[in-house]
């Protein structure tokens, strides 16, 4: 199995109606772990395209994947991921400075 063909296939699917995205997000999450393992690379590349644009599907890339994302991030992942959260607000921030609570969940803790 070629899972970076398999991500490529479903990016290319053609929808009828919007309803219809469930299906090839759904092949994109359950592929995560294995582009986790075998192309690190393109699983993060597409992670990030992801986060950038539907950030529900981002989260669900990573609930289909904790044991692979515990192989690439360490035994922490959750501090790992909220730490790259907060720098990356600092960096988007008018004034420089990540918020200190971001949908519920306290950033200075990380």
């Amino acid at each position: 199995m070629d899972p970076v063909g398999l991500l490529r296939e479903a990016e290319r699917c053609a929808f009828h109606w919007p309803g219809e995205t469930w299906i090839p997000n759904d092949a994109v999450a359950r592929l995560f772990p294995v582009l986790l393992e075998r192309t690190p690379a393109v699983a993060l590349r597409k992670f990030y395209e992801t986060a950038s644009d539907n950030w529900s599907l981002a989260i669900r890339l990573l609930e289909h994947a904790p044991d692979a994302l515990l192989d690439v991030l360490g035994a922490d992942p959750a501090a790992t991921l909220g730490s790259v959260v907060a720098r990356g607000l600092t960096c988007t921030s008018p004034d420089g400075v990540a918020p200190d609570v971001v949908d519920g969940v306290r950033l200075a803790r990380w």
